[in-house]
């Protein structure tokens, strides 16, 4: 019997019935802390309401204390995968009371998708910079410059504490970018992640993902390499976003798209195509603390070389949207895959490291059905718990139960992106995380807890960002 045949036979065991929302829990520990209000100065209105826009967090002001940004964007396409903005034009900062900071640009519509914005501390200094592409509308190099190409485009480096602008460099690689086709659904998922291609002893790279294309920048604003993603196959299109990590233990971060592996040079280590919609992707510690490569799509889980891991049936995972990994189950060694199994849908399944279905049911509806996050509200000795449309599952027993204080989402009627973000973070500086959550057409950020702690950290505490923090999933 070989693995694949077997991993079908205990899944075919272990998976559980659809489950309804009858059991939830309502004795957990979870309090509001904070809710902060986006300052009124920093809002926008539009014909549908008054909202802020897509938030990142980092410590600004390098007082130990998790603070916010807020950035609207300007030029998406009029249906309805890109309505919206798709080029950052404005962006705000504001600390965990809603003070305001500063504010840069003006205007903008509410992004299309969480975009190419970031916040992390380059020089180690305490103090978070801010990487983003701007647009700058003077730069078009002719008329028909618009929403679909990023040649009006400059990547920027930006101080945290005033905003201004540090380093910004027109780069030809990434102005360069454009595509075709109004009706590609990449185009408009952009993203900036922080990297460490050069081995240096903190991560001081850029990747920007922008359609179709890969640009590895360095916090000098210096390219190191492009690729350029094939997508001759609408369902076989890259994910949303790569995932970055040492996959060798080199101490140089390799990519991870999908249906290819880079190394920290963007030459492909492998190219692999077998399953159909790979969503989603990460770089996660998986067998005995091994760095690897998983994917929502199979095979799920792979190395440095092209021989895969782990890969389940593609009946069981028809259409992996969003992936998440942690260590949900107390009684199953290691962690667990927790995937969104049949695309913008409520079934989800939780896999084994031996690929093991030790959960199969639905989840709550949310909108857009996007938006899971796991969270260790309890340090990392204990089961992380899901979030997903304002409850928090725990998939030892699937029961659970609505972060208090949590309106709903304003949902697709505003706009495709109307469904709460949110991002895992040890704000009080404790050891157990807490979560930022956020509706980027509304104006309020949400700050959860376990009672014990507290939202704002004690003088011998500090916030700190690590790669779920400045790297944030967001959606998948």
């Amino acid at each position: 019997m070989n693995a694949r045949t077997s991993l079908c036979i205990i899944g075919s065991i272990l998976t559980g019935s659809a489950f309804s929302l009858d059991t939830i829990a309502d004795d957990r520990e979870i309090s509001l802390y904070s809710k902060v209000d986006i300052p009124a100065v920093f809002r926008q209105t539009n014909e549908k309401g008054v909202f802020g826009g897509d938030i990142r967090i980092g410590d600004l002001s390098g007082n130990g204390v998790c603070d916010f940004i807020v950035y609207r964007s300007a030029q998406g396409g009029d249906i309805r995968q890109h309505d919206g903005g798709i080029k950052p034009c404005y962006i705000a900062a504001f600390d965990i009371e809603g003070k305001a900071l500063w504010e840069q640009g003006e205007g903008g519509d509410q992004p299309v998708r969480p975009g190419p914005v970031c916040v992390y501390d380059f020089d180690g200094d305490g103090i978070a910079e801010i990487a983003n592409l701007w647009h700058r509308p003077e730069l078009k190099a002719d008329a028909s410059t618009n929403w679909l190409t990023l040649s009006d485009m400059v990547l920027q480096i930006r101080s945290g504490k005033t905003g201004r602008v540090l380093r910004e460099r027109h780069i030809p690689e990434i102005a360069s970018i454009r595509i075709d086709n109004p009706k590609s659904y990449t185009w408009p998922h952009q993203r900036i992640l922080i990297a460490n291609f050069r081995g240096l002893e903190r991560p001081r790279d850029l990747l920007l993902k922008a359609g179709d294309t890969l640009v590895a920048v360095t916090d000098q604003l210096n390219v190191l390499w492009t690729y350029r993603i094939r997508l001759d196959d609408e369902s076989r299109f890259p994910p949303k976003f790569p995932a970055v990590g040492d996959l060798d233990g080199n101490g140089r971060d390799e990519v991870h798209g999908g249906y290819f592996l880079l190394s920290p040079e963007g030459r492909p280590h492998w190219k692999l195509e077998r399953s159909t919609y790979m969503d989603s992707v990460a770089m996660h510690p998986w067998d005995s603390g091994k760095m690897r490569a998983i994917g929502s799509g199979t095979p799920q889980v792979m190395g440095i070389d092209p021989e895969p891991i782990l890969g389940l049936e593609e009946s069981f995972i028809p259409h992996g949207q969003e992936l998440r990994v942690a260590d949900y189950i107390a009684s199953s060694p290691g962690p667990e895959m927790a995937i969104r199994s049949h695309g913008h849908e409520t079934r989800v399944k939780v896999v084994s490291l031996k690929g093991e279905i030790l959960q199969d049911f639905d989840l709550n509806e949310a909108p857009n059905n996007t938006g899971m996050e796991s969270v260790y509200f309890e340090g990392p000795d204990s089961p992380a718990l899901l979030f997903n449309g304002g409850l928090m599952w725990d998939l030892n027993d699937r029961s659970s139960f609505p972060l208090p204080g949590l309106p709903p989402a304003n949902g697709k009627s505003v706009h495709r992106m109307g469904f709460y973000h949110a991002i895992p973070v040890d704000i009080s500086g404790d050891g157990n995380e807490d979560l930022v959550v956020y509706d980027p057409t509304a104006t309020s950020v949400y700050v959860y807890s376990i009672q014990e702690s507290s939202a704002v950290p004690a003088s011998s505490k500090r916030f700190g960002a690590g790669p779920r923090q400045y790297n944030p999933r967001l959606m998948d």
